[in-house]
Parts: structure tokens; sequence; C-alpha cells
């Protein structure tokens, strides 16, 4: 694990977690957008660099995790549900994990301009449930009409088939629901091995950025 500092954040990085390029991208796009309400799911460093904004702005975050022995920041406690079944608009999501309860604590609270995914999505690293689909809470945040006119949506771990699944119904509810978005990839050197201050990560997650507006 080593150690960055960009502006006025700093942060951690080590195998698996975001790059100093993502976590860059990111920070840039909360300095440029001024969101005023973040929701993340799954706490972590992530959190850390949201706080550091909201005092900066005035803003208000959220951090939904399941884990209480990772959780360090005072976050939402939600169970993790595993091998759930759902049906949206007709259409069946078989085998996916999501949290217990996020509907109803989503249907009390406003839109949110500003979302990070980054929860425990599909049994990392190997998936050992077969699930098709990850983090689909993803889709809670259309369906509950939750995202402003203008919003950003950012998703780790993006190159997994299971979240590739999750990510493709998502772009599927946004055009049914009247948004258009600009989507953005981050990843470093197309997955090969990427060098940090004589640290090797041997494979780089996928940052997924989704630029939403109402059309």
């Amino acid at each position: 694990m080593f150690h960055f500092d960009y502006k006025d954040y700093s942060f951690w990085c080590d195998i698996g977690m975001m790059t100093p390029l993502q976590y860059i991208r990111m920070i840039n796009l909360l300095e440029e957008y001024k969101p005023k309400r973040i929701c993340e799911l799954g706490s972590g460093q992530s959190t850390d660099i949201f706080n550091v904004y909201a005092k900066k702005e005035d803003a208000s975050v959220y951090s939904i995790e399941h884990d209480i022995y990772w959780n360090t920041h005072k976050s939402i406690m939600m169970p993790l549900i595993e091998n759930t079944q759902l049906v949206i608009n007709g259409r069946t999501y078989e085998s996916c994990t999501r949290y217990e309860g996020l509907e109803l604590w989503l249907e009390n609270e406003d839109k949110f301009d500003f979302v990070f995914i980054d929860a425990p999505n599909d049994g990392i690293p190997f998936n050992p449930y077969n699930l098709k689909y990850a983090r689909v809470q993803t889709l809670d945040f259309v369906l509950m009409n939750k995202l402003p006119n203008e919003s950003i949506v950012m998703y780790h771990d993006s190159e997994r088939e299971s979240a590739k699944n999750t990510l493709n119904e998502f772009e599927i509810l946004l055009d049914e629901y009247g948004y258009s978005y600009e989507k953005e990839i981050i990843i470093e050197k197309d997955k090969e091995i990427v060098e940090y201050n004589k640290k090797v990560l041997g494979v780089c997650p996928e940052l997924t950025i989704y630029k939403i507006k109402k059309s």
C-alpha cells in the first residue's frame, strides 16, 4: 500500500483498489460539478475523499456499508443479500447481490447528484456463486427517481462480466426513463502491469463514469 496527495486530498492505493489516476478523476469531477448530495455503496478511501470535499463545499455524504468490521466511517449499515431475484419492467434479474433495505431508505431520501458504486459484488475475486448481476442496487437510483436533471454515477470494477451485465441494464433503464448520458472508462495501460512508487499492481480495475442528464 502506498500514499498519494492531490490538491487538498490524501489517499492510499493498493492491489484491487482504485488507482491514483482514478482517484484524481473522481476529485476533479467533484470540484467541477460541485455536488451537494453524495451517496456511495461501499465505504473506504472514497469516503475519506468525500468527507474532505463535503467539509469544503458544505455537501452531504451518505455511505452504505454491510461489514461492521470494515466500517470505520460511521456508515449506514445494511445487510448484503446474495442470490436474490428481481423482476423490473418485465425483465427478470436472476442471481444477484443487493443491500437489504436500500429501497426503503431511498424512499425517504432526496435525489443524489453524485453516486459512487463500490460495494461488494460477486464474491470477489472469483464469483463462487456464479452470480449473473453484480451490485444490482445500481438500478434503484434510476427506478426510484433518485437522480436529478444532472448527475454523476461512478462504478468501480466494471470490467467483470457480472458488472457488465448490470451496467447494460443500467443503460437500458436510463434510456427508458428519459436520461441521456456520456460514458467514460478509466483503466491504465489497458490492464498491463502498472508501477507506482516501485509497487507493482498486477491488474488495474476499471472505473466507469456516467455523466447523466435528463432528456
